[in-house]
C-alpha cells in the first residue's frame, strides 16, 4: 500500500493513538501524528528525517529489539513493549507500507499503561496469596503422566530439587511420589475429576537426598474453559512429617496417661462400690433391725411409732442412693431427658425452704431464703431436676454445718435478653469448708474430699457430680468458693425462659383502705413496691414503735389503715399485736403475720392472724391479702381432698407385696379396690365390667403375660365409650422422662414412680374427679 500527500497525513492525525511512519532502511521518521508529537513533546516542523530510535527511544543506535525483520506487507505484527524512555507501556501493531516511494514501517501503538498497572497489581496480589499458603503449590496436566505444568518455590524445597534437577532428573513429573502410594494418588485424582470435590490425603515422597517425608495433600480438578483451554489438577502440599512423629509420640504418651487414668478410675470405682456397699447396707440394716424391734415392741405404741419413723427415714435414704446411681448412669450414657414445663419460681423456692426449714429448726441452724426483687415469676424448665440440684447442694450445706451455723439460698436476676432471663442461685454456708486440694476434685465422679469426711458424714460422692452435669445440660454453669473452716458458697447461673404468668385478679378500688408494712427495710421496701404498683396505698414502718405511732394516727382520723403486715420475727412484734388487741373500740384492722414459715399454733391463737410467705412475690402477696379480707377461697384441708369413698379403682400389679401395700393404702383413702395380677387380666376385667364401673386404673408397667403399655392400648381400643375416658395412671419403678413419655404414648394419662408416695398419688387422682366424694 502506498501512502502520500497531506490529505493522508490529515486523516492519520485524527487517529487518537500513537502512530508514526519510518523508513525501514534508514530509520528516518517520515510522519508522526499529533498524538505522537504531543506525547514526545516535539516541534511538528523539524522532527521529519530524524532517526526514529533517537526520537522515540532516546538512543544513538537502532534498537536491539527492532521488529523490521519480522514485517510484511500482508500481515500485521503485534507485540507489547514497555518504553522506559517514555515511561509507558504499549500494545504495538506494525506493518510494511510504501510511503512516498520508500519502503516504510507504519507503527500504531496503543497506550495500555493503566491496564498493565492493574494487571501488575493483580499479579502482586495473587503472588501474595500464593506466597501466604503454608505449603507448596503445583499444577498437573491431565495427561496420564502427572506432568507438573507450574509450581512455586516452596514446592521445590519440599521435594528437595532445584528447578534444573527437577526438569532433567524427574522430567518435570511427579515421580517423587513413593510407588507404594501411587495407586492411592491415582484413585484420588480420578475421584476429584469425577465428583468435582477436592480430595485430602496423606502421601509419602522420596526427596532427592533419599529422605522419605509425609505430605498432607489436597487435589482439585479444573475442567477446560475459554480462559483455560486445557484441563488440569491443582494441588497444595504441606510437609507433616514432624507433626506425624510428634503425634505418634503424643499418642504413646496419651495411651500411657489414659492407662494411668483408667487404673485410677478403676480404683476410684472400687472405692465407690465399697462405699456404696457400706452406704446401702447402713439403711438396710436400719430397716431390718428396726422392723425386728417393732415386732418385739408392738405393745409400746410410742416405741412402735419411733421404729416406723426410723424405718421410713432409712428407706427414703436408701431410695435417694439408688436414684443417685441411676441418674449418674443416665447422664454418663447421654440418655437423660428433661421435661420442660412452665413452673412457678416462688412456689419452687417456698417448697425448697419448707423441705429444709424443719431440719434447720431441729439443728439450730439459721436457714434464710433471700431473693432480690424481679418481675418474672414463671419460667420454663425441668422443675424436678432443678429441685434435685438444689436439694443436693442444700443437703450438703446442712450436713457440713454445725449447730448455730448459717445456710442461705439467695436468688437474683443477672440479665434478660428477649424472653430468656439469666438467674443466679447461690447456696452458702458457714460449715467446715473445703481445702484448696479438695476444690480441684469436688465435682469429680466418685470423689469426696477425704476418707475422714466419708467416715464421719457418709454419702456416695455422686451428688455434686450429678448436679454439675445437670446444670451443664441446662446450659448453665456451677462454681464454688470455699475456705477451710469458714464455709462454702456454690453459685449456679442458669438461663430460663420466662413465661407469662396467669393474669392476677384485679384489685378492686377500695378493697384495701391502706396497708401498714412492719418489717426490716429490705423486705419492707419490696412489699411496698409491689403494693404501690398494684394501686394499694402503703405505709412502711421499720420497728414496733413506729408502727404503733402510725396505727394511733390512723385511729385519730389520719390515713386509714385496714391491714397490717407484721414480720413475725421482728423485735417488738408482740407489742404491735397487743396494741391491736387493746384498741378501745372494735377494730376493723386485719392482721397478717409474714415470714418464711407458718408460726407455731400457740403464736396464732390470741388474735388468729392471717399468714403471708416471705420473701415477697407479687402473686403470693396479693393473693394473701385477698384471702385475708375474704375475697379468695381458702384451700380445703388435705384430709378433705383425699376422701374417695364411692370411687372404684382397678389396681394392676404382679408383685404380691406391692399389691398388698398399695391396696391397703388406697382403701384407707376410701377407694373400692379390685385387683389384677397382669395386663391380660386387667383388660379382661375391664371388658367384663359394667360401663363406667371403674373410675380409675393404676397400671404397673413391667409385668408377665402382658405388660402395662400393651394392656393400656388394648383397653383404649375396646368398643365402649368409657375405654377412651377412664383415667389410667402408670405405676413403675422406671422414673425417667423417656419412661413417662412411653406411658403417655401408650394412652395413659400420667406416670407415677415407685415406691408410691400416697399423698402425691392421691393429689393426682383427685384431679380426675370434679368433686370429692366425701359425704
Amino acid at each position: 500500500m502506498s501512502q502520500n500527500g497531506n490529505g493522508q497525513e490529515r486523516l492519520l492525525d485524527v487517529f487518537g493513538e500513537f502512530l508514526y511512519v519510518a523508513d525501514v532502511h534508514t530509520y528516518e521518521l517520515l510522519y508522526m501524528n499529533e498524538r505522537a508529537i504531543n506525547l514526545l513533546n516535539l516541534n511538528p516542523k523539524n522532527y521529519k528525517y530524524r532517526k526514529c530510535y533517537e526520537v522515540i527511544q532516546g538512543t544513538d543506535a537502532p534498537c536491539s529489539f527492532c521488529t523490521n525483520r519480522y514485517l510484511s506487507y500482508n500481515n500485521v505484527y503485534i507485540w507489547e513493549y514497555e518504553n522506559k524512555y517514555l515511561g509507558r507501556h504499549f500494545s504495538i501493531h506494525d506493518k510494511l507500507i510504501d510511503w512516498d516511494g520508500r519502503k516504510s514501517r507504519i507503527e500504531l501503538s496503543f497506550d495500555i499503561t493503566k491496564f498493565k498497572n492493574k494487571v501488575h497489581k493483580l499479579e502482586n496480589k495473587v503472588a501474595s496469596i500464593v506466597g501466604s499458603i503454608p505449603g507448596g503449590i503445583c499444577q498437573m496436566a491431565d495427561d496420564g503422566f502427572l506432568t507438573i505444568l507450574w509450581y512455586n518455590d516452596t514446592f521445590l524445597k519440599l521435594i528437595g530439587y532445584t528447578k534444573e534437577q527437577f526438569k532433567t532428573e524427574l522430567n518435570g513429573t511427579a515421580d517423587y511420589i513413593l510407588p507404594q502410594d501411587m495407586a492411592m494418588v491415582a484413585a484420588a485424582l480420578e475421584k476429584t475429576k469425577r465428583t468435582h470435590q477436592t480430595q485430602l490425603l496423606e502421601m509419602r515422597i522420596r526427596r532427592r537426598d533419599g529422605e522419605v517425608r509425609t505430605l498432607l495433600t489436597t487435589i482439585g480438578y479444573s475442567h477446560a474453559s475459554e480462559s483455560a483451554p486445557h484441563p488440569a489438577y491443582y494441588s497444595v502440599i504441606i510437609d507433616i512429617t514432624e507433626y506425624k512423629r510428634l503425634l505418634e509420640r503424643n499418642e504413646r504418651e496419651v495411651k500411657d496417661a489414659l492407662l494411668t487414668r483408667a487404673q485410677a478410675a478403676s480404683e476410684s470405682k472400687s472405692r465407690f462400690l465399697s462405699r456404696m456397699s457400706h452406704e446401702l447396707r447402713t439403711p438396710l440394716n436400719a430397716v431390718i433391725g428396726m422392723n425386728r424391734l417393732a415386732i418385739h415392741r408392738q405393745d409400746d405404741a410410742k416405741e412402735l411409732q419411733n421404729c416406723h419413723a426410723k424405718i421410713e427415714a432409712a428407706a427414703r435414704y436408701l431410695l435417694s442412693l439408688i436414684n443417685d446411681v441411676l441418674d449418674f448412669s443416665r447422664i454418663e450414657n447421654g440418655k437423660l431427658q428433661f421435661a420442660i414445663q412452665p413452673f412457678s419460681l416462688p412456689a419452687f423456692l417456698y417448697d425448697l425452704y419448707d423441705l429444709f426449714s424443719g431440719e434447720a429448726e431441729q439443728r439450730l441452724l439459721d436457714f434464710t431464703l433471700r431473693v432480690e426483687p424481679f418481675e418474672e415469676e414463671h419460667f420454663n424448665g425441668d422443675a424436678l431436676h432443678l429441685k434435685q440440684i438444689f436439694v443436693n447442694l442444700l443437703s450438703n450445706a446442712f450436713k457440713f454445718t454445725e449447730k448455730h451455723g448459717r445456710v442461705t439460698l439467695a436468688v437474683r436476676k443477672l440479665t434478660r435478653r428477649g424472653r430468656t432471663s439469666v438467674l443466679e442461685f447461690t447456696v452458702s454456708d458457714t460449715g467446715i469448708g473445703i481445702s484448696p486440694d479438695g476444690l480441684t476434685r469436688i465435682f469429680n465422679i466418685f470423689e469426696q474430699e477425704t476418707t475422714e469426711i466419708v467416715n464421719q458424714y457418709g454419702g456416695s460422692g455422686l451428688g455434686l457430680s450429678i448436679s454439675k452435669s445437670l446444670v451443664e445440660l441446662m446450659d448453665g454453669t456451677i462454681s464454688v468458693r470455699s475456705e477451710k473452716g469458714r464455709g462454702s458458697s456454690f453459685t449456679i447461673v442458669l438461663p430460663l425462659g420466662a413465661v407469662a404468668a396467669p393474669p392476677p385478679s384485679a384489685v378492686a378500688e377500695g378493697t384495701f383502705s391502706g396497708v401498714l408494712v412492719v418489717d426490716n427495710r429490705e423486705d419492707g421496701e419490696t412489699a411496698t413496691r409491689i403494693l404501690n404498683a398494684a394501686g394499694i396505698k402503703t405505709v412502711f414502718a421499720s420497728d414496733a414503735s413506729e408502727a404503733i405511732r402510725h396505727l394511733e394516727a390512723s385511729a385519730a382520723g389520719g390515713e386509714p389503715l385496714g391491714t397490717v403486715l407484721l414480720a413475725a420475727a421482728l423485735p417488738g412484734a408482740d407489742a404491735v399485736r397487743r396494741h391491736l388487741r387493746n384498741r378501745p373500740k372494735p377494730s376493723c384492722v386485719r392482721l397478717a403475720l409474714t415470714g418464711g414459715r407458718l408460726p407455731d399454733p400457740e403464736a396464732m391463737a390470741d388474735d388468729r392472724p392471717g399468714f403471708i410467705r416471705k420473701p415477697f412475690f407479687r402473686t403470693f402477696l396479693l393473693d394473701g391479702l385477698r384471702e385475708l379480707h375474704g375475697n379468695a377461697p381458702k384451700e380445703r384441708p388435705q384430709e378433705d381432698l383425699f376422701d374417695f369413698r364411692g370411687k372404684s379403682l382397678l389396681l394392676v400389679e404382679d408383685n404380691e407385696l406391692n399389691m398388698e401395700i398399695a391396696r391397703e393404702q388406697l382403701k384407707a383413702c376410701g377407694f373400692s379396690v379390685e385387683a389384677a395380677c397382669n395386663g391380660k387380666e386387667a383388660v379382661e376385667r375391664f371388658a367384663a365390667s359394667p360401663r363406667h364401673h371403674f373410675d380409675v386404673i393404676l397400671m404397673d408397667v413391667l409385668m408377665p403375660v402382658m405388660d402395662g403399655l400393651t394392656a393400656t392400648r388394648k383397653i383404649r381400643n375396646l368398643r365402649r365409650d368409657d375405654a377412651r375416658t377412664v383415667p389410667i395412671v402408670a405405676l413403675s419403678a422406671n422414673a425417667f422422662e423417656e419412661d413417662r413419655q412411653k406411658s403417655l404414648a401408650s394412652g395413659m394419662n400420667a406416670h407415677a414412680s415407685k415406691p408410691l408416695e400416697i399423698d402425691a398419688l392421691c393429689a393426682l387422682l383427685r384431679s380426675y374427679f370434679s368433686v370429692p366424694s366425701k359425704a
